[in-house]
């Protein structure tokens, strides 16, 4: 009975942490937004002859139809926020230093929710402070036709995650940018109908 009792506080103290933290997250006017993480991106179905192509030029691509196609994908739109501040530096970096050998699978790959909370740990923002947003890319599985990914909140002073929602779409369009770009877009289409049942 003793060790159920025990249990059972330390679910209640999980959860109460996480609803402190997705209040955090709808209280916040203002947010930073990081980019799109492909630290732990696997690819399956390799659409490049040459995997050094994905760090060199599409992580880079992909995240700048985010930060240039700002009217389209509307983040603060979606998260309901008066403004997004967009720095894409720390996450440009960090996809740098990806091994391009590490990046064509042939399954999915896995980023669990410990991965993101060391992923997290790692990240150091220029800002002091806030609520950061990051998206986390698992897989783009082109023979399942589907993305995966995590739609990260962040707090920036102490890079603790305040919510975390697991996510998937399907790709379209031609051209490798463009066929999985779309999945970050229909993710974002999606939150903007779940995320006031996240926050609520």
């Amino acid at each position: 009975m003793k060790k159920f009792g025990l249990f059972f506080l330390a679910v209640l103290f999980t959860a109460n942490l996480s609803a402190q933290g997705e209040q955090t997250v709808k209280q916040a006017t203002e947010i930073v937004y990081y980019g799109i993480d492909f630290s732990r991106l696997t690819v399956i179905g390799e659409e490049v002859y040459d995997p050094s192509e994905y760090v060199n030029k599409y992580f880079l691509a992909w995240n700048g139809v985010v930060r240039n196609e700002r009217e389209k994908y509307l983040i603060g739109d979606v998260f309901k926020k008066s403004n997004v501040e967009y720095d894409l530096q720390m996450i440009d970096e960090i996809n740098a230093k990806r091994d391009p050998k590490t990046i064509i699978g042939a399954a999915p790959g896995k980023v669990s929710e410990d991965d993101l909370v060391g992923m997290i740990k790692k990240y150091k923002p220029s800002q002091k402070e806030g609520v950061g947003l990051v998206i986390v890319a698992e897989n783009f599985n082109k023979p399942g036709a589907i993305g995966t990914m995590w739609v990260v909140f962040f707090d920036i002073k102490t890079n603790s995650i305040l919510m975390a929602q697991y996510m998937s779409a399907k790709p379209m369009g031609f051209g490798v940018k463009n066929f999985w770009v779309r999945t970050v877009y229909n993710v974002l289409q999606e939150c903007k109908s779940k995320y006031p049942k996240w926050v609520k």
